[in-house]
């Protein structure tokens, strides 16, 4: 199917966003503001780190002292004895790509009003 200019332009404006995640992927012509923020959110919390080095990288660059990491597990019902360093990772990734959607939410929300 054939991308129309109002999807070409949305999709061009996603992949302008400051967010280290694909959220154009996601984009459909029928979305809502609503419904669109809804698809990104669950396409975040599909969000995996996987691979060992991926994590330990990640966490190293993010969270050397695994305090926020560790935190977010706790809230989240981990137990010590059920965490790797790939679940750290991807909880820690999981709320950066959200505190960002949420940063960014307002302006997403704009462009959707002027452009549908």
């Amino acid at each position: 199917m054939k991308n129309t200019n109002k999807q070409n332009e949305m999709i061009d404006f996603l992949n302008s966003l400051d967010i280290d995640i694909d959220l154009s992927c996601i984009y459909s012509e029928d979305d809502s503001f609503e419904s669109y923020i809804d698809k990104a959110y669950d396409l975040i919390n599909e969000y995996e780190v996987i691979y060992y080095f991926n994590a330990i990288n990640y966490l190293k660059d993010e969270d050397p002292s695994l305090k926020e990491s560790f935190e977010l597990a706790s809230e989240y019902g981990y137990n010590i004895e059920n965490l790797s360093s790939e679940i750290l990772a991807t909880i820690l990734k999981q709320e950066r790509l959200r505190e960002s959607l949420s940063t960014l939410s307002d302006e997403i929300e704009e462009f959707f009003e002027v452009n549908n």
